[in-house]
């Protein structure tokens, strides 16, 4: 199997389930990003992540918002306290939603749901911060 089979197999994967989830999936500069809408709450996030097939990490990331000078830390850490997989962090004045671990490309799937599952369970928490 040559280098390139591998990456052709895992983006094959990857399409594969947003398809038949529905969901539309770009994938540009080596970042798969896509929407995700809650009509109920009336919001809309843009994911983006990676996946890296010769070390299987999953890199899961929302950019939330600019935060100001004066953000309170406090919300970010009750947020990580009841995320149960999500992270969330402040980085050069942007606060996001990450998510990192090793995944095997038959695991994909699995979590990839539980990370969009755990985005709409937490969606207060988001909104919060």
């Amino acid at each position: 199997m040559g280098i390139f089979s591998g990456k052709k197999k895992s983006r094959d994967v990857i399409e594969k389930y947003f398809k038949e989830k529905n969901i539309s999936l770009e994938f540009e500069n080596g970042k798969y990003s896509f929407v995700l809408v809650n009509q109920e709450k009336g919001f809309s996030l843009y994911p983006y992540f990676t996946y890296d097939d010769d070390s299987h990490e999953l890199s899961f990331l929302i950019n939330i918002r600019n935060a100001s000078f004066d953000y309170n830390y406090k919300i970010l850490n009750e947020f990580n306290l009841k995320s149960k997989y999500l992270k969330a962090l402040l980085k050069d004045s942007i606060i996001f939603i990450e998510y990192n671990t090793k995944v095997e490309l038959e695991e994909f799937r699995e979590i990839m749901d539980l990370l969009i599952e755990s985005v709409f369970m937490n969606s207060a928490g988001i909104d919060s911060l």
